[in-house]
């Protein structure tokens, strides 16, 4: 469960977790207007909102920071539904473009909670591994 991640992360890990949020969520006046920027921080917006609806239906509507596994699983969710829409647009020959600006910030999000996963939450990582793999593919 995540209550029992979060007791199991150290809290130098969970401070850098916080920095790397808050760099993504708040990035640097110099990156403010780029575009990849800008998508990252909505969409990871976008997540720790979802991660928070999740809370709330199962009863802990804690509105903590996410935890890395919550939010790896949320962007690794999301990533998957990319890749029916991204299908289905191809059925029709669209949106091509619309599909990969999406796809980009999660898989940057994915990138960016994967070592905080891998290193504390080995056993839900290893779980999703081929999860993660088959979609990457």
């Amino acid at each position: 469960s995540f209550a029992h991640s979060r007791m199991d992360m150290s809290e130098d890990t969970t401070d850098d977790f916080a920095k790397v949020l808050h760099h993504v969520l708040h990035p640097p006046t110099s990156n403010r207007r780029d575009p990849r920027a800008v998508r990252l921080s909505a969409a990871t917006a976008a997540l720790i909102e979802t991660v928070h609806e999740r809370r709330r239906q199962g009863g802990d509507g804690s509105t903590d920071d996410p935890l890395p596994a919550e939010l790896f699983l949320c962007a690794l969710t999301a990533l998957q539904g990319t890749l029916s829409s991204a299908s289905d647009a191809a059925d029709r020959g669209v949106g091509g473009q619309d599909v990969t600006a999406t796809q980009q910030p999660l898989l940057e999000i994915i990138r960016l909670t994967a070592s905080f996963v891998s290193s504390h939450n080995a056993t839900l990582y290893v779980g999703q591994f081929t999860f993660l793999g088959r979609t990457l593919r």
